[in-house]
């Protein structure tokens, strides 16, 4: 991604994701890919859906979070993806990043 090569790097997650399936930060990392390196947030979207993110692993919750919002941002969804953010907020109150993004939504 860094070098310039999005699709490179969308494959390089790809990879990684098919040979970890379950290592949950790997599928959330193949998620990242799609929406920023393939330019693909229905898919995205998708594949969060298809994934079981523990109620108890509060970083995982707020990373699936802040994924889903930035994929409905990406769709053209603000209302969807603020949303997303005011529930992970209720549940995060203390975070800047989710706070970060609601600003910017605005």
């Amino acid at each position: 991604r860094a070098a310039g090569r999005p699709l490179d790097a969308a494959r390089l997650a790809d990879l990684v994701a098919a040979r970890f399936p379950d290592h949950l930060e790997a599928q959330l990392a193949q998620v990242d890919a799609t929406i920023v390196d393939r330019a693909d947030p229905a898919a995205a979207l998708n594949r969060l859906g298809t994934l079981n993110i523990p109620r108890d692993d509060a970083r995982l919750r707020l990373r699936a979070g802040l994924l889903r919002a930035q994929a409905l941002e990406a769709m053209q969804d603000p209302s969807a993806a603020r949303q997303v953010l005011e529930t992970l907020r209720t549940e995060f109150p203390a975070s800047a990043e989710i706070q970060r993004r609601l600003d910017r939504l605005t």
